[in-house]
């Protein structure tokens, strides 16, 4: 544990990433994530359960859980100065291909898995990590 603290030490002092509000930003993201990884589960569950078909499911889930976090990272988790009728737009955008992509993507991966519960854990990671970035530096940036 005491060479990772080190390391982090080290690694903090060239990379404005590991600074104290970027790590306390991505540890708020993961909880607001949390939060909006059970609202997409649940309608996900919720839709496939009505019938629909697990494209539909996952584009309806995914944009559940997308505005959900959107509006908890808009005026609590990002410091930042813009207005939401700039950033849910913007944000919206983005993530409309992330969702749009999700779907296929989760039907390849589950196609290889063999678990659609283990494949959605899979896409909904690999999805929190790219809009994270994408929200981090260029959605909530001070203008």
């Amino acid at each position: 544990m005491g060479n990772l603290i080190k390391l982090y030490h080290r690694l903090g002092a060239h990379y404005s990433f590991l600074e104290k509000r970027v790590v306390k930003e991505a540890v708020a993201y993961s909880a607001i994530g949390a939060i909006g990884a059970v609202i997409d589960f649940a309608s996900f569950y919720f839709f496939l359960t009505r019938g629909l078909g697990v494209a539909v499911s996952q584009w309806l889930a995914a944009f559940l859980g997308f505005s959900n976090n959107h509006l908890w990272q808009h005026f609590w988790i990002f410091d930042h100065n813009r207005h939401l009728q700039v950033t849910y737009p913007f944000s919206l955008v983005v993530s409309f291909f992330a969702i749009l992509a999700s779907a296929p993507v989760l039907i390849a991966i589950d196609s290889v898995v063999g678990n659609i519960w283990v494949s959605k854990l899979i896409v909904g990671a690999v999805t929190a990590v790219f809009l994270f970035s994408v929200r981090k530096f260029f959605i909530f940036v001070k203008k």
